[in-house]
């Protein structure tokens, strides 16, 4: 219809118009049933990651899908904590790209975003290597991260229980929220929730009020000493425990001479008792400092450290 050399008639602009409003209705109709698909899709993930889904659906939705053995592979869930910045990212591309690094690797991902969040439950078709896989995966995307436009969003990435069936999604997505919640005050630590069981220990002690008053009470002598003082009977004591009690060891860790550990010994068992070390006890007091130590629970108050 364009034309530089006339006029455009009042039919043709008819024809212009009738065709925008049927363009119009088109495309309307399709977002509709896109975003209805998109509802569906995430009311079952949703489900699905609670643990409330119906056998029979999940099991339609996955046979549904493009890839093979999906019924009959390992799960896990792993989830992106984002912390944006003052700048608004277009996360399309990054989800994008995230998901063919996974699939390179012979992994089928289906994706729930909520809010500062990037949940992905995971199939593994491959079988073999699974962490070593993953690790790779995750360290590809966080160079894509650092070297692109998505170099100012903090992401946190937390792996749950690995699970032999898709019927236990539900379960790597509690022990991934864990894991997140571990990693987000201690991201040195592994991806993984298999890797953190000492950690996962922890934490649910940090869970239960009535015990962790119990080992703040038991140690807060040696926190208060070395507060008043600048002293390190805290520091000492771990790693005396994690030298099983070897002193000539501890004094080398520690860089200190033999006669300034004794003494710094001798002050811990005039505070918290000599029968610290006796195989019961011992047991305890290195799980109190662990779990004083780390924070996990950070909104249920300061730790002593």
């Amino acid at each position: 219809i364009f034309t530089e050399d006339r006029t455009i008639n009042e039919f043709e602009l008819l024809v212009l118009d009738r065709t925008v409003i049927a363009l119009s209705q088109y495309l309307l109709r399709s977002l509709y049933i896109e975003e209805k698909q998109n509802m569906h899709s995430r009311m079952l993930l949703e489900t699905w990651l609670a643990g409330t889904v119906e056998d029979s659906v999940i099991t339609s939705f996955l046979k549904e899908q493009s890839f093979h053995h999906l019924l009959n592979c390992s799960y896990f869930v792993l989830i992106d904590q984002i912390t944006k910045s003052k700048k608004e990212n277009d996360l399309n591309y990054y989800k994008l790209y995230s998901r063919n690094v996974f699939e390179k690797k012979g992994f089928v991902l289906f994706l729930l975003e909520e809010k500062q969040r990037l949940i992905y439950v995971i199939a593994d078709i491959y079988g073999h290597d699974l962490k070593h896989r993953m690790i790779e995966c995750i360290e590809k995307i966080k160079n894509f991260r650092k070297n692109h436009k998505y170099i100012d969003l903090a992401v946190t990435t937390a792996v749950g229980q690995i699970v032999k069936q898709y019927k236990l999604v539900h379960q790597s997505y509690e022990t991934a929220q864990d894991t997140l919640v571990i990693r987000s005050n201690a991201a040195h630590l592994s991806y993984f929730y298999e890797d953190l069981y000492l950690h996962q220990l922890v934490l649910q002690l940090q869970k239960n009020k009535a015990i962790m008053d119990l080992a703040k009470k038991y140690l807060e002598p040696l926190y208060e000493y070395d507060a008043k003082n600048n002293g390190n009977l805290i520091a000492t004591l771990q790693v005396y425990l994690q030298y099983n009690c070897q002193k000539n060891e501890t004094a080398e860790k520690l860089f200190i001479v033999r006669q300034t550990l004794y003494h710094r010994l001798s002050k811990i068992e005039s505070l918290i008792g000599s029968d610290y070390m006796l195989p019961p006890k011992r047991l305890v007091v290195e799980l109190m400092l662990l779990a004083t130590q780390f924070n996990f629970q950070s909104a249920d108050g300061e730790n002593l450290s």
